[in-house]
């Protein structure tokens, strides 16, 4: 795992499959996290989650989209943001987390979640905008 990832700690768990699109380089996993099996990195650019995390079952980070104009999008343009997950985070399956998000230290985000916007230290989210 260290050869895949940027940096990660020890101890950290990691159910197979796993998905990277760029390799795993910009991905920095914190010890004591624990991350369930069909986890999804979208991770053209920095994903930081940090120690004592927990992803459910097929959780997908997302650090890169591409323009709402349609003109924009035949040429392949995309845009890309860090998202960053805090300390003792739970994140419940199939949740979806979006380019730019942070999330703050002990937050919940709900099973099946879409994540648009940053979830404050200690907040419980959970559904689609």
């Amino acid at each position: 795992m260290k050869e895949l990832f940027g940096s990660i700690g020890d101890p950290v768990w990691i159910m197979q499959p796993i998905t990277t699109i760029a390799r795993g380089k910009t991905v920095h996993i914190g010890k004591g996290t624990y991350i369930n099996s069909g986890l999804s990195l979208v991770d053209d650019y920095e994903i930081y989650i940090d120690e004592n995390c927990l992803l459910a079952t097929n959780v997908t980070i997302c650090t890169t989209g591409h323009p709402v104009h349609p003109q924009l999008r035949p040429n392949g343009e995309i845009y890309s943001f860090p998202v960053k997950i805090g300390n003792n985070v739970w994140i419940g399956a199939g949740a979806i987390i979006l380019p730019g998000v942070t999330i703050g230290d002990n937050a919940v985000i709900g099973a099946g979640s879409v994540v648009t916007k940053d979830i404050p230290a200690n907040g419980v989210a959970f559904g689609n905008p």
